[in-house]
């Protein structure tokens, strides 16, 4: 992929709006996921709802690496607000205070919905090995029709095994890797990745129930990963309940590149981060940033209107929210 084009642009900062900070924040990655840019410029949208959304994002993305200046947003959130409504997703219908992945999966699930889906005349092949499963999987994805480039840009694939008389293997996409974070003051993400692939015993009232006797029983929960994706995201689950909705301000290690090779089998899988978005505040009110790698190979400092040039020794702090990784 040839960034020259994407060099010396993006670094122009959006107007919030009023409660817009997480939306200025996700777009601003967005726009410098080369990816996803590359594969709009090079395909036609059709003519539905969800593509008018697709067009005015990239639309907004045109107008502000054009100029130097503060741009506002309004028109795509209007259309964003628009589609919302229509769409019964009324978090985004109005300015609201939002998360911020749970508005990229909104875009997301939209932009899988326009862009044209992969398909598959390859048989399913009978077989109970993990990788065979997953090929399965993605051709059964295929042939119904959900199966798209944002799949494959996107998602990755987890099955999870239950083990208890017979093994049952259950495989699924997921677009964010949610990571729960240790009760401890410090950790690292290797920690958090360890800690979401531990094995669970399900036990009691928290067992399955067998279909032929009816009863509840005790199965040991494992979860692997089969495919990642190119680009990954990592959300850290820093808002849980514990007697009252809190947040969690544990300090998260992570470095420029993830090597996450030992936990899927095959091929390496080395990434390197682009993006970081911050959280600030509590649960019922906070403010978004992003940090964000160009193509000039320096990182910026996104918080609505102002741009300014960060070091990378201040991207790593109490506030990560969301990491965003590019595979190399």
């Amino acid at each position: 992929m040839n960034l020259e084009k994407y060099q010396n642009v993006g670094r122009s900062g959006l107007t919030n709006l009023g409660n817009t900070c997480f939306i200025n924040s996700c777009i601003q990655i967005l726009f410098h996921t080369y990816e996803l840019c590359e594969y709009y410029e090079k395909h036609t949208l059709p003519n539905t709802e969800e593509s008018l959304l697709i067009k005015e994002l990239f639309d907004l993305k045109q107008l502000l690496w054009s100029k130097r200046c503060v741009v506002s947003p309004n028109r795509f959130i209007s259309v964003l607000h628009d589609i919302s409504s229509k769409k019964g997703a009324m978090s985004f219908s109005g300015f609201f205070q939002n998360d911020v992945t749970e508005f990229l999966l909104f875009i997301f699930e939209n932009m899988h919905s326009c862009f044209s889906k992969f398909q598959s005349n390859k048989d399913i092949v009978d077989s109970k090995d993990i990788t065979s499963i997953c090929r399965n999987y993605i051709i059964t994805l295929m042939k119904r029709g959900e199966y798209s480039k944002i799949t494959s840009i996107f998602y990755g694939i987890k099955c999870t095994i239950l083990v208890k008389k017979e093994i049952q293997i259950n495989p699924e996409l997921f677009f964010i890797f949610h990571l729960p974070i240790p009760d401890v003051p410090e950790t690292t993400l290797e920690n958090c990745i360890e800690l979401y692939l531990k094995d669970e015993m399900l036990e009691g009232e928290n067992g399955l129930i067998d279909p032929v006797t009816e009863k509840r029983e005790d199965i040991l929960k494992k979860t692997i990963l089969c495919k990642l994706p190119n680009i990954l995201i990592i959300d850290f689950q820093r808002f849980k309940m514990t007697s009252g909705l809190k947040k969690n301000q544990c300090m998260i290690h992570y470095d420029l590149f993830l090597d996450l090779t030992k936990y899927v089998s095959g091929e390496k899988h080395n990434y390197e981060l682009y993006g970081v978005i911050n959280h600030t505040g509590g649960i019922y009110g906070g403010h978004y940033t992003s940090y964000i790698k160009n193509a000039n190979k320096k990182w910026y400092h996104y918080n609505d209107n102002i741009v300014k040039e960060a070091s990378t020794q201040e991207i790593c702090s109490t506030k990560s929210y969301c990491l965003f990784y590019r595979r190399i």
